[in-house]
């Protein structure tokens, strides 16, 4: 997966979970540690090689939207996934 559609599409047909967009979005986070130069940079650094990432546990606090109405999740859902 490479973008935060795909992940809120996976979400909700997987784990039949709302998710917001902007919540999926630190799911992204991880998968450029090692792609971009300061992070690349921080990951050497502190030792986290592909390795150690490899191996490590990605914990996301995703937001799920209790303040959007329903009618707006299943629009969404339905066209923008």
């Amino acid at each position: 997966m490479t973008n935060i559609p795909e992940l809120k599409k996976v979400i909700a047909q997987e784990e039949t979970a709302w998710v917001n967009p902007s919540g999926c979005a630190a799911f992204m986070g991880p998968c450029g540690l090692l792609k971009n130069k300061e992070t690349k940079k921080y990951c050497i650094k502190h030792g986290l090689t592909k390795s150690v990432l490899k191996n490590s546990t990605q914990i996301a606090w995703a937001t799920g939207g209790k303040m959007i109405p329903e009618e707006v999740k299943k629009e969404y859902l339905e066209t923008y996934l």
